[in-house]
């Protein structure tokens, strides 16, 4: 009995002998951008011996494919996600939308293609310390993370992880093993100059681990790993002289130099180090994916044999081989996701105050589980709301219900400095073919506007715009009140306007002639604005014009109010949102300094689009109304009636008294080009006008409403339209009842 009882007793010191002797195995990816895919092929290789890391550690992209592995996710589905990841649209983000000038009414001249943004007190430019926005990334690794984002201590991940950052004050190197896992992989891949620094939950700023310690072997040493196998895709320095020809190779050559140092001098401590030939692949090539993991995979082929001998050694020392089926049910898809039980909106930047969304705008979301289409919806709500806010990015993350499977979601509201000095430039030409009597067969409108909008030392605004004419126009905003994101400021603006202020008369063989007529209009007044979504005008004006032909003054006086909403400011790209423009004006004119007329205007437009797939399709519902009874020989006595957002077969610049039209359109995304969508557009619209044309008639028009001949025509048009940094590149044909068609080709 003794005997059994002492064999038993030696079994289980035996059994816990070897257990307390098993060697720990650390898995160690270095950075290096798009060359870091070459790594996928290590995991699928030591898989294939049946070794499962006891920790796995990771710089930049090796942090990122390393939180994917250590949240549970099998080679399989990380080659499947980054392979097919599509990098221009994750990549191709600026680091902030600016906030545009306070919009104009029925105006292009609010908005811009091409801004700088500047201060003179602070001797910057720009407002983000970075060329590439980080809201796409963070999303992507939010969704693909979202069932461990409750995780909040790493070594409680499926296989626990530690990820590398630098500290932007000090230099130091960052260990991160607690909190967000998205918020440390995004510090970790934070390359300088190229991404923008990630604030911490702390207050650090950090940026790219690889400047301090690119492959963390030591770090791995002192978690106590015995075997180390690591893969470092970065150290290798192009020493030809020739190709160090331009600023990007010198950078990149630098940090290359930087990121080798750290790391060879740790080779030593690893058991295996393999080093993929990348040589033909820079850090930011991202467009040849699969022939990046080739490589890897070559480098894996080259080293099978080591790797081999690695897993019999650590086998004999222990450590169980086990090898896991390669199209396996993840550990990662084993976990629940989430319900969500309430919505927290936070500010989380490190500036002043500024406009963000309401907490109430997210409250559907309450009661739905944490699933890929919720995912998928809330990440287009909060990159459109980012925009809409200027953001730089609005992400979030969750934290759990204790002894439930609940939790809340915190989003998280983060902008930099972009209430700056801008110096803007926008172009909305457009060429138009057309058999429209007054303008066919071609008609050309060159329309550009370039101006500064400052916000130091004073609220002012100076443009130059060209269209039918040259005007130059300047204003000055004293700030009296700014409350909850909205601004009450004053308004006095002054205006000279250069060129046909009467609509250009068309002669024989189409020639056109243009006066040089000459116009001064001073404005005082109030504006209310929050962001540039909404601005809302009132006060008075005075115009006075002299027109070269008739050698005849027209001087107005009159009380205007503008209203301008939107969150339509990509009317083509944007899929969903309202806008709405009005103006309204009245006064009297005094055209000889004894007969005083009275004069008013009113336009209205207004669209909504509802999104009826995903990101794809959506169908919009539009109506505009005007009445115009300014002087009609000046060009402010009418409204434009054609064009892209005017009725079908009328080119830019036909010019109407009264007219009434509603438009019904689909927009469809077909494609993506590097991250700029192509959309189809189809429309339909009916509408009621007047029947006098300036270009044409000589005869006074009515002052009774409709009171020239009216017309109703209804028609149809066909555009395709690709979204570049410029504008809205628009092709299309469109069609009336009245036979009247125009082709039109246009940047808006």
């Amino acid at each position: 009995m003794k005997l059994k009882s002492l064999f038993l007793i030696s079994f289980i010191f035996v059994l816990l002998s070897s257990g307390f002797a098993r060697p720990k195995v650390a898995l160690v990816l270095s950075g290096g951008g798009a060359k870091g895919l070459a790594e996928i092929p290590l995991l699928e290789a030591i898989e294939s011996e049946g070794i499962k890391p006891d920790m796995v550690l990771g710089t930049s992209m090796g942090a990122l494919i390393g939180s994917l592995y250590a949240a549970g996710y099998s080679p399989k589905q990380i080659r499947e996600t980054l392979v097919d990841m599509d990098y221009i649209k994750v990549l191709g983000e600026h680091p902030v939308s600016l906030e545009r000038v306070t919009p104009d009414a029925f105006s292009a001249k609010g908005n811009f293609s091409l801004a700088v943004s500047f201060s003179l007190k602070r001797l910057k430019i720009g407002s983000a310390p970075g060329i590439i926005g980080d809201q796409n990334i963070i999303m992507e690794l939010t969704n693909h993370l979202s069932r461990v984002l409750a995780v909040d201590d790493f070594d409680k991940l499926s296989i626990p992880f530690r990820c590398i950052a630098t500290n932007v004050s000090t230099g130091e190197p960052i260990v991160l093993k607690s909190g967000s896992i998205v918020d440390a992989v995004r510090a970790s891949i934070s390359l300088p100059g190229i991404f923008t620094p990630a604030p911490l939950d702390n207050g650090v700023y950090a940026m790219d681990g690889g400047l301090r310690n690119n492959l963390p072997v030591q770090l791995a040493r002192d978690m106590g790993a015995d075997i180390i196998i690591a893969m470092d895709v970065a150290s290798s320095v192009d020493t030809n002289p020739a190709t160090l020809t331009d600023m990007a190779t010198v950078a990149e050559q630098i940090i290359s130099l930087i990121i080798s140092s750290n790391a060879v001098e740790q080779y030593h401590l690893a058991n295996i180090v393999l080093k993929p030939d990348l040589k033909k692949f820079s850090t930011a090539d991202f467009f040849h994916p699969a022939e990046i993991v080739a490589a890897g995979e070559k480098c894996i082929e080259e080293n099978r044999n080591a790797i081999h001998e690695l897993a019999l050694s650590i086998s004999k020392q222990g450590y169980p081989l086990a090898v896991q089926d390669y199209d396996r049910v993840s550990d990662y898809n084993k976990l629940p996701d989430l319900k969500i039980r309430k919505i927290h909106i936070k500010n989380v930047s490190f500036t002043d105050d500024s406009p963000i969304p309401n907490e109430k705008d997210f409250a559907k979301y309450e009661g739905k589980i944490l699933d890929e289409k919720t995912r998928n919806k809330l990440t287009r709500e909060l990159k459109e709301k980012k925009k809409r806010y200027h953001l730089s990015n609005f992400n979030y993350s969750v934290e759990k219900i204790e002894g439930s499977d609940e939790c809340d979601l915190i989003i998280k509201a983060r902008y930099y400095d972009h209430n700056l000095n801008k110096a803007f430039f926008c172009a909305n030409p457009s060429l138009s073919i057309t058999n429209y009597p007054s303008q066919k067969w071609a008609s050309i409108n060159p329309a550009t506007t370039t101006g500064i909008c400052l916000v130091e030392p004073i609220n002012a605004m100076l443009r130059f715009s060209t269209r039918n004419m040259i005007t130059v126009d300047g204003s000055i905003f004293p700030e009296f009140a700014f409350f909850h994101g909205f601004k009450i400021c004053g308004e006095l603006a002054g205006e000279f306007k250069y060129g046909s202020l009467k609509p250009e008369k068309y002669f024989e063989f189409n020639e056109k002639l243009v006066d040089s007529d000459r116009g001064l209009v001073a404005k005082a007044g109030l504006l209310l604005k929050y962001s540039d979504m909404l601005s809302f005008r009132l006060g008075l004006a005075n115009e006075t014009d002299y027109l070269v032909s008739d050698e005849d003054w027209f001087t107005n006086t009159y009380a205007y109010n503008e209203i301008v909403f939107t969150t339509l400011h990509n009317s083509f790209s944007g899929l969903n949102g309202f806008q709405l423009e009005s103006v309204f004006n009245v006064g009297k004119e005094n055209r000889d300094f004894s007969e005083i007329k009275l004069n008013s205007s009113l336009h209205v437009a207004f669209e909504k689009r509802f999104e009826i797939q995903e990101e794809k399709t959506s169908i919009g519902f539009g109506a505009s109304f005007s009445r115009n009874r300014f002087p009609y020989k000046l060009n402010v006595g009418y409204t434009d009636f054609g064009g892209i957002d005017g009725m079908c077969g009328y080119p830019l610049s036909t010019l109407k008294r009264d007219f009434l039209l509603s438009e019904i359109s689909i927009r469809r995304k077909l494609f993506s080009f590097m991250g700029m969508p192509f959309h189809l557009v189809l429309l339909g619209k009916v509408g009621l006008s007047d029947d006098y044309d300036p270009f044409c008639d000589e005869a006074i028009p009515s002052e009774k409403f409709f009171g020239n001949d009216r017309q109703v025509e209804a028609g149809g048009g066909a555009y395709a339209a690709f979204a570049t940094p410029l504008g809205n590149l628009v092709l299309g044909y469109s069609i009336n009842t009245s036979n009247k068609w125009v082709i039109t080709l246009a940047l808006k």
